[in-house]
């Protein structure tokens, strides 16, 4: 519920900002419809944090901005004063820049999301109080991306894959553009740690692409890179950089991995958790998805007989994404 309890500490800070006049100050209905869905460390930076909100009712809010303000009543981060209006029922995303020689708030964080927009009286305000972990508790969705660097759409192919810490291929795909489809996307899922997106062009075709990884919703600080026509790249990035230890790259939370053997051309695939596989897809050496599969259970059993020899990968995606390597004879 909002309040207006830990502003009353606040005032001569916001009085100095010259965003807010005194007389703006005021109790407002509209903060009865607005709730925080989240707060957290923002996705591929240490110097800011993301906040989402929801607004439940269908009046218009002008200039909707964030600040987050931690127990003492200190400025933790903020955001600018934005351009756009919310009319709900709706969900807005509001990144917010960590105030100078501030560090990143530790987690659990418990504190305040002061909530700005304007009505025809002027700004006004609402005081969100939150205590939540701002580390992701599962694996987050991500999007691989790839588009022309200028307006000159061709026909190609990008097979992509994605690796860890310790050079692991954590997932993989293939991205196509032409000229009904300027630009394409991949989806994936990562817990927080650092990642290396490799990202080829095997023909060469067109002049450069921009390839990168982004949070739908959050486009500051994408890690974003150009790839030259029949190139190569690889983009390194930290995904929740404050989650993960850069030293070791020891993540809050890890799951065992799944079990995977093939035996005469039958795979065979157990959760040592018994949790529910999930989403379970075959790739062959050039990054084609040859076979696709969704498990309730925690085993599956699938005949490769058809399949040709040679390398090929198995996804797993459930509540995180995991790729292994199998050789079919």
């Amino acid at each position: 519920m909002a309040t207006r309890s830990l502003l009353s500490r606040l005032g001569p800070l916001l009085f100095s900002t010259a965003l807010l006049p005194p007389n703006a100050l005021h109790a407002q209905d509209p903060c009865d419809s607005v709730e925080v869905v989240s707060v957290s460390y923002a996705p591929f930076s240490d110097t800011a944090m993301q906040v989402v909100l929801r607004h439940t009712s269908n009046q218009f809010l002008s200039y909707p901005h964030c600040w987050l303000v931690d127990q003492d009543a200190d400025t933790v981060a903020r955001e600018g004063l934005t351009l756009f209006g919310l009319s709900g029922p709706t969900e807005s995303r509001h990144y917010l820049e960590l105030d100078n020689d501030t560090d990143v708030p530790a987690t659990p964080f418990t504190g305040t999301v002061l909530f700005f927009f304007s009505e025809v009286e002027g700004f006004n305000y609402c005081a969100l109080p939150v205590t939540t972990p701002l580390c992701p508790a599962e694996c987050m969705p991500l999007q691989v991306f790839v588009q022309p660097q200028t307006g000159n759409v061709v026909t190609s192919s990008f097979p992509w894959s994605m690796t860890d810490s310790t050079g692991a291929v954590v997932s993989m795909g293939k991205l196509n553009i032409d000229a009904d489809m300027w630009q394409d996307e991949d989806a994936l899922c990562l817990m927080p740690g650092p990642y290396t997106l490799h990202i080829e062009q095997p023909v060469a075709a067109g002049t450069g692409f921009q390839v990168g990884v982004m949070q739908q919703g959050f486009l500051s600080s994408t890690p974003m890179a150009t790839l030259a026509a029949g190139a190569t790249l690889d983009l390194p990035f930290d995904f929740y950089p404050p989650c993960f230890d850069r030293q070791t790259g020891v993540v809050e939370r890890a799951e065992a991995p799944a079990v995977i053997r093939v035996h005469d051309r039958l795979l065979t695939i157990t959760h040592p958790d018994h949790r529910p596989l999930g989403e379970v897809a075959l790739f062959d050496a050039t990054g084609r998805c040859v076979a696709r599969a969704w498990a309730n259970a925690s085993t599956l059993t699938m005949d490769l007989t058809s399949f040709a020899p040679g390398v090929h990968l198995v996804r797993l995606h459930n509540t995180h994404t995991s790729v292994q390597r199998i050789v079919l004879p």
